[in-house]
């Protein structure tokens, strides 16, 4: 991950540059925050999900959404910075994500100075007649050895882009936000259908990092039940290629799901279950199995990806369904905390090690990850609620251009 070198100073508006004829951009910079943050991967755990809209008045370029992923402390030199061109719907920042999950927000307008240089004019209205210049280097002695203009103030600190961000509305994440419901009607409805029938094959379904396990794990706690993961049932990376001509972990195709309907289904009824166990570094299956073995209460969990479809389409039918709809841009945090390979070897057993860098692992989100998702996902419809369903269509359009 490249370290990010930066200098920033006050300037004198009184004494501006003529920025006649000097290209510039209106920016909108919304920050989002983990939900929640996890204090287990400290590299990490502030990380924090930027996204800047640019308008291009003049040079080249056109609208764009770029989408930052910030980690580490600047102040003392360890703070990374991962970046992505994105779209304005991709990652869940849409107008009503921002309003729903934005924390804070900059406006201002940037000037690409010939130095490589920028001036930032920030808004009036919220920040007075405040300017900054910014300037990024190569490396420390570069920093080091650049001296500003004498228009900006050597004394004087300039305050952080995130400092100066307005806040707005939040909505808390919780379980009633990502399911559409409390988590208390949730184990009700699963008790009320254990009762109904005898026993309750429930699926967990969401987008990669949207916090299915979590909430898996919860669920087979309060009732005692035993808990499949679809990972597990990953074909491996050989077998995928040979089936579908390329390596594509976020298909469905990759999964056997089938194998693990029926697997959920023998444990509902009382048997004893040997279930395969994937190797994330390697992408392929391991040897050894893992004993899973049936309990008393008939309730089995299953979440993955693309849970929903272990039932129903394999000659069982699932009794309850869920579907975790945290934004975008939260499990993309989420799956690189969890994923992405840290500096030292004092890793978090329960760590998914897979062989990718911080910005590969973006990139992969961005641009395989999240359209297969998009493009797959159609079979969730009937569990999006009416607040989610108009960017749920969204996201299909955009898929099918």
């Amino acid at each position: 991950m490249a370290q990010e070198i930066e200098r920033a100073f006050i300037v004198d508006r009184h004494h501006l540059p003529n920025l006649e004829g000097v290209p510039y951009a209106s920016i909108q910079q919304t920050y989002f925050t983990p939900y929640p943050s996890d204090p287990r991967y400290p590299e990490v755990a502030d990380g924090e999900w930027r996204v800047r809209t640019t308008f291009h008045h003049r040079g080249a370029g056109e609208n764009e959404a770029v989408a930052t992923v910030k980690f580490g402390d600047k102040a003392s030199g360890s703070r990374t910075e991962i970046e992505a061109s994105i779209g304005n719907i991709a990652f869940g920042t849409c107008d009503g994500d921002i309003g729903r999950y934005g924390q804070a927000e900059v406006q201002k307008q940037r000037f690409f100075l010939p130095d490589g240089s920028t001036l930032d004019h920030f808004d009036v209205r919220r920040h007075g007649k405040l300017w900054l210049l910014e300037k990024e280097f190569a490396s420390q002695a570069e920093a080091d050895a650049w001296q500003p203009p004498d228009y900006c103030s050597t004394t004087q600190v300039a305050p952080k882009n995130r400092e100066l961000a307005t806040p707005i509305g939040q909505r808390a994440m919780s379980h009633e936000a990502i399911i559409g419901k409390p988590w208390a009607q949730v184990l009700h409805e699963v008790n009320q259908e254990r009762k109904r029938t005898g026993q309750v094959l429930v699926t967990i379904s969401g987008f990669s990092g949207s916090g299915k396990t979590t909430l898996a794990r919860q669920l087979a706690e309060e009732f005692d039940a035993p808990l499949i993961s679809a990972d597990d049932y990953h074909i491996g990376a050989k077998a995928l290629e040979e089936r579908t001509g390329s390596v594509n972990h976020d298909r469905p195709e990759a999964y056997d799901i089938a194998q693990a309907a029926r697997d959920a289904q023998a444990l509902a009824n009382g048997q004893i279950i040997h279930v395969p166990q994937y190797d994330f570094a390697t992408a392929e299956p391991r040897a050894e199995q893992r004993v899973i073995k049936p309990t008393s209460s008939r309730v089995v969990v299953l979440e993955g990806l693309y849970a929903y479809w272990a039932f129903g389409s394999h000659g069982q039918q699932a009794t309850y369904r869920l579907f975790v709809n945290t934004p975008f841009y939260a499990s993309v945090l989420r799956r690189l905390q969890r994923d992405v390979q840290v500096d030292g070897n004092d890793h978090d057993p329960n760590q998914r090690q897979i062989s990718m860098s911080s910005e590969e692992a973006l990139q992969y989100l961005h641009n395989v990850a999240l359209p297969t998702y998009i493009k797959n996902c159609a079979a969730t419809k009937p569990w999006f609620d009416n607040d989610n369903y108009t960017w749920f269509n969204a996201w299909v359009q955009s898929a099918k251009q």
